[in-house]
């Protein structure tokens, strides 16, 4: 087990780095739960976490022969600009829609979790900070360090299950503080969210442009 203790440091000091940082994803995921509940944000972060694992193992397994086109800036600048056009388009539907907060538990059917659920998707994928973490890790830390299948595993494997946690106790320390907040902070909150979700967009198109 000595073996494989570097790589799980490695990536639970990267996980940990990842998850202090305050972007989109942490707006969705606050979003969600402050409007919706703890489920609605734990199923954004479903999402948030699937699209990670296809980012993961799409990179790992093809890095050598695609990472000159993920690298690149045509790539790059066609994520930003499409990732910030949909960034905003959350954030103005987020700003304008009605906001509907209660602190009953609401019934909710499949195709609302279904929503929250390529809500944080899409979020994470249109990001392209999520690929520029994935392909750096992989390149610098696997492919770079030409580490063995499991010690991979353990690397990644570390790396995720860190972010789900965060992600996990972010939401629900959210859900906590909403019982404490009154249903005119918490729309603002949400309305701010939206305006983040836009500035976001804009900073994506910009830096990309």
């Amino acid at each position: 087990m000595k073996e494989y203790s570097p790589y799980f440091l490695q990536g639970l000091t990267l996980g940990l780095g990842l998850s202090m940082l305050f972007g989109p994803i942490f707006v969705a995921l606050s979003k969600a739960a402050l409007e919706k509940g703890a489920r609605s944000g734990l199923t954004v972060g479903l999402g948030i976490w699937t699209s990670d694992v296809i980012i993961i193992t799409t990179t790992y397994f093809f890095v050598r022969q695609i990472a000159h086109v993920l690298e690149g800036s045509a790539f790059t600048y066609w994520l930003g600009q499409t990732g910030g056009i949909v960034l905003i388009g959350m954030g103005l539907f987020t700003f304008f829609r009605k906001v509907e907060v209660s602190l009953e538990k609401q019934s909710r059917s499949l195709i609302h979790y279904a929503g929250d659920f390529m809500n944080g998707f899409l979020v994470n994928t249109v990001n392209p900070f999520t690929f520029i973490f994935w392909i750096g890790v992989i390149s610098t830390y696997v492919i770079g360090k030409k580490i063995t299948g499991l010690q991979a595993l353990v690397l990644l494997g570390t790396i995720l299950i860190t972010i789900i946690t965060t992600d996990s106790l972010k939401v629900i320390t959210v859900k906590t503080m909403k019982r404490y907040m009154k249903t005119n902070n918490i729309t603002l909150l949400i309305k701010g969210a939206g305006i983040l979700l836009i500035g976001f967009g804009i900073y994506l198109i910009i830096r990309t442009w």
